[in-house]
């Protein structure tokens, strides 16, 4: 029988939490169309950005396709997806106008892997949470050496000889679980 702990690393699999958000968030971006890959004007820029946070928000989260249609709640959740990679409104407008830089569909796969990357850490943080709040103090500090004990392996020395730095902060460590699980099978 599976542990608490090998049921939730299994749910947290990055075949189950990042590799399905990326996909259907891929999918989403896939059947977007577009005549141009520009712009022609402030409102155009809006509205794709807006159609493009909401197509992937609904595919994501599996909800119908006119779940939040708010164009200006939209367009800010976007901007401030995008600030944060690409900088100022003005620079994302600039891009899209002008098409520099691979233009609107650039700027859609930024938004997207964005949202991803988002959306897919959201889940494994509440199901960590979900997990960690349903243990007792004893399988709290009992989880952790588990852990070691899975995967010493991949995990560096020094991660495995500082139990307590690791005990303290494992809900982290189990955050960041899925994301090094996927970044080891991308090597090999």
């Amino acid at each position: 029988m599976a542990t608490k702990l090998e049921v939730l690393l299994d749910e947290i699999d990055p075949s189950r939490t990042i590799d399905k958000v990326e996909k259907r968030i891929s999918n989403a971006l896939s059947s977007y169309h577009r005549e141009q890959n520009t712009v022609g004007s402030w409102e155009e820029h809006k509205a794709c950005l807006a159609e493009m946070m909401q197509t992937g928000r609904n595919a994501v989260l599996n909800l119908a396709d006119d779940f939040s249609n708010d164009l200006e709640q939209n367009y800010h959740e976007a901007i401030h997806y995008l600030e944060r990679e690409v900088g100022s409104i003005q620079a994302v407008y600039d891009i899209m106008k002008t098409g520099a830089e691979g233009g609107i569909y650039k700027i859609l796969q930024t938004l997207t892997r964005l949202m991803a990357e988002d959306y897919s850490q959201n889940e494994i943080k509440a199901r960590v949470a979900a997990y960690w709040s349903r243990l007792s103090v004893d399988e709290k500090l009992a989880a952790p050496d588990e852990y070691v004990e899975k995967y010493q392996d991949i995990l560096p020395q020094k991660t495995r000889e500082e139990t307590v730095r690791l005990k303290v902060a494992f809900s982290k460590v189990l955050e960041e679980h899925p994301r090094m699980l996927k970044r080891l099978r991308e090597l090999t």
